[in-house]
């Protein structure tokens, strides 16, 4: 490989005729005044090095030719001696111990790429960053250094390393100071790159932070690159890698505040209903972060009346229920799983009076059970709200189907636990007592078949679910409602037993310590989780310094473990259906 120089960005008429180039998109501004048509930009990494391999080969084939040629013209006079001397000269030199090194920046940027993106929309939420940066993004500064610092970070984690962490916490300061610079100046502020800059310095915050911690950088982050996305859609300068970007922005934001237990960004239903607006279609998963968000700003206004209007807050609830029970039957057609009931005393232990769920994949059990979880929450609080009104034949009424929805949905959660906690195949044992065990295959409709009777092949691969985590945190939050049978809180303990014996120690400390907070309770939050405000406010056109501020963890080492927020992470995760947040590679997620 040859390098050439940095090329000219500029489009193929404004190198033809010398002259500058805005490279505005679609078409520059030149172009545009001579009304002509614009080629679009080059890929100037492309042109920057040029492949001069295959005239180097053929160079060496010509050079090897000759050498070859003269020696068989000699070779008659040649004795003995010197022949073995020739043979001994042709024989390949080995470098013993000879290694290559790459620079830790280039290292950084392919660490992340590869462990933090994915080319499939539905595994990755930042999909679309490779192609972006490669064209136009790798130029930007604060991008390039955020980019490496999250790869760096991820790999002083995995390598235990403190001095790569040095590195990679020195490459975000960097960026921060990049980003702050670039929000100062109203003609840079309002880029995709200086958007997507700040995203990824949430994931580096979220990386870095041990476990349990205050996550308000990483709150403000994500807040920021609302404003941002905001100022972008104001001065008409989004493309499609900023609709990209916003979708993923959407969903972030919305799991933040689900497991973080803070408030929603300023301007951010606004925003959301831009993005919307030029979406083409709407997931299954898109409809479920909606209400979601609802969840989220019924929670504040729970806060807000602070116990002075139960009634009011036992009418919103029910609305949200309401709307959940509507998208359960949506989802019934979307994500269908079958219902199999084996003798009791077969199964005791394994499945909850003999009854599991078996789904096409485990994300579509999560998703279940997240649209399961929130039905609980939101009765919970109906339940409470009716315990601080005066006794009626209505309120009672209103507090014994709120138990009895808590019980049926509970019960339909822990039905999926054998799936989502892997250990299907011990039940698919048991299915056919007299044949022999193969794997049970996903089912692709939901009447429920007799036992014996097998379902049909999938139509995708069956996905493994990562960890026992997640599960494993729904089960403290069932075992926490009161309402529920003792014989069903019995088998619930029971497996949360069998599962803490093959969970680490390190990871089950941060869980159990998360547990104790009850984060599943709608209950008004904590004034010190709120999201960090602004020292000023978006004026104009401009973004007058959203400022930023790196926090000093120079020497801290990425803990190991899934605990505190890293658990809560994955709840939310599963419920936008994705496999993991950003990348199959998430060090919260895999």
């Amino acid at each position: 490989m040859v390098y050439r120089g940095k090329p000219s960005a500029a489009c193929a008429e404004c190198r033809k005729l010398r002259s500058r180039c805005d490279k505005r998109v679609p078409a520059c501004g030149q172009c545009i005044k001579a009304g002509r048509g614009c080629s679009g930009y080059r890929n100037t990494v492309d042109l920057m090095f040029h492949d001069e391999s295959t005239r180097v080969v053929s160079q060496n084939r010509g050079r090897n030719l000759s050498c070859a040629t003269t020696a068989s013209t000699h070779d008659g006079i040649l004795g003995p001696a010197k022949r073995a001397t020739s043979t001994a000269t042709t024989t390949p030199i080995k470098l013993a111990g000879f290694m290559m090194y790459q620079p830790l920046d280039d290292l950084g940027v392919n660490v992340f790429m590869s462990s933090f993106v994915a080319e499939d929309p539905a595994i990755s939420l930042l999909h679309y960053l490779p192609d972006f940066y490669a064209k136009t993004g790798f130029a930007s500064p604060a991008l390039s250094q955020i980019v490496t610092a999250v790869g760096l970070v991820s790999l002083a984690k995995s390598s235990h390393s403190k001095d790569m962490c040095n590195v990679a916490v020195s490459n975000y300061g960097a960026a921060i100071r990049s980003i702050n610079a670039a929000l100062l100046n109203p003609n840079s502020a309002g880029q995709d790159s200086i958007l997507a800059s700040i995203f990824v310095a949430a994931m580096f915050e979220a990386l870095i932070i041990p476990q349990n911690a205050y996550m308000g950088n990483c709150c403000t982050h994500l807040a920021g690159a609302v404003s941002v996305a905001l100022l972008i859609f104001k001065e008409e300068k989004q493309t499609d890698v900023t609709i990209k970007q916003c979708t993923t922005l959407i969903k972030t934001v919305i799991m933040n505040c689900w497991t973080q237990n803070v408030f929603l960004p300023p301007n951010f239903i606004k925003f959301k209903k831009l993005v919307e607006r030029r979406k083409t279609t709407l997931t299954i998963y898109d409809q479920l972060l909606d209400i979601m968000t609802e969840i989220i700003i019924f929670r504040e206004e729970l806060r807000d009346a602070a116990g002075t209007n139960p009634m009011a807050m036992i009418r919103r609830a029910l609305e949200i229920d309401v709307t959940l029970d509507n998208f359960g039957h949506k989802l019934e057609l979307e994500a269908p799983f079958k219902t199999i009931e084996l003798p009791i005393a077969q199964v005791e232990q394994l499945a909850y009076e003999g009854c599991f769920h078996v789904y096409p994949q485990p994300r579509e059990a999560h998703l279940w059970n997240n649209v399961r979880s929130s039905r609980i929450r939101l009765h919970q609080v109906i339940h409470r709200q009716c315990e601080t009104l005066t006794s009626s034949p209505h309120v009672r009424a209103q507090q014994k189907t709120s138990d009895a929805l808590i019980i049926s949905q509970a019960t339909e959660m822990v039905a999926s636990v054998p799936q989502v906690a892997g250990y299907l195949e011990e039940l698919n044992v048991l299915l056919s007592p007299t044949r022999q065990a193969g794997p049970l295959q996903m089912p692709t409709s939901l009447p429920m078949e007799e036992p014996e009777h097998r379902c049909p092949p999938p139509s995708e691969p069956y996905l493994r679910s990562p960890s026992l985590y997640l599960i494993l945190y729904q089960l403290y939050m069932l075992h926490d409602i009161s309402c529920l049978p003792q014989h069903m809180k019995a088998w619930i303990q029971g497996r949360i037993v069998w599962m803490e014996e093959k969970v680490s120690p390190l990871d089950l400390q941060g869980l159990i310590e998360t547990v104790r907070q009850k984060p599943w309770d709608l209950s008004p939050v904590s004034e010190e989780l709120e999201y960090a405000s602004f020292r000023s406010k978006l004026v104009g056109t401009s973004a007058d310094a959203i400022g930023f501020e790196a926090q000093d963890t120079r020497g801290m080492l990425p803990k190991e473990g899934l605990g505190g927020k890293n658990i809560l992470h994955r709840e939310a995760v599963s419920a936008s259906g994705m496999y993991s947040c950003c990348s199959v590679g998430c060090s919260m997620c895999n």
